[in-house]
């Protein structure tokens, strides 16, 4: 969203998008949060994904959205998304939120682009630019600090 504001100065429909999704992400974090204070990882994600199914099932019915007829590949993408990073991801997730605050799995989240631009380069051939990698070594290092602060406080205050 930046480097797109910057080229092109108009808060377009993407950017909306893009400013929703940050902020419905870090809603999740703050809800998984405070419902794992209750809730194990394994019913969180159940009443999670059964709330999700409904919404977007409501929605694609509202948008005509085919719910069928999809080719044989097309449903084993599907089954592929659906195990490994809606529940394993998000089972990973819930977990981490369980035992540590969403101040610190937030900012870690960052680390998916950076593996994902690693796992690139062996996987896909593709070579990060010279800024892709300053970016990375700048997102590590932020994903470091918080982490090294927390790490801190929790000696500091073993019970907080």
């Amino acid at each position: 969203m930046g480097t797109d504001f910057i080229l092109h100065p108009r808060f377009g429909v993407g950017d909306a998008m893009a400013l929703f999704t940050g902020f419905f992400y870090g809603g999740y974090f703050l809800f998984t949060e405070k419902s794992r204070e209750t809730f194990d990882p394994i019913s969180h994600i159940w009443f999670v994904g059964i709330g999700a199914s409904i919404t977007l099932f409501i929605i694609n019915t509202a948008l005509h959205n085919p719910l069928s007829g999809f080719e044989k590949n097309t449903w084993l993408i599907f089954l592929a998304t659906a195990l490994v990073s809606q529940l394993i991801g998000y089972m990973a997730l819930a977990y981490a939120l369980g035992h540590l605050p969403a101040s610190v799995v937030s900012p870690t989240m960052i680390l998916q682009p950076v593996v994902t631009t690693i796992l690139a380069i062996p996987l896909l051939g593709e070579i990060p630019s010279a800024w892709q990698g300053i970016g990375g070594v700048i997102a590590l290092i932020g994903i470091y600090i918080v982490n090294e602060s927390h790490s801190r406080s929790q000696l500091e205050t073993p019970n907080a």
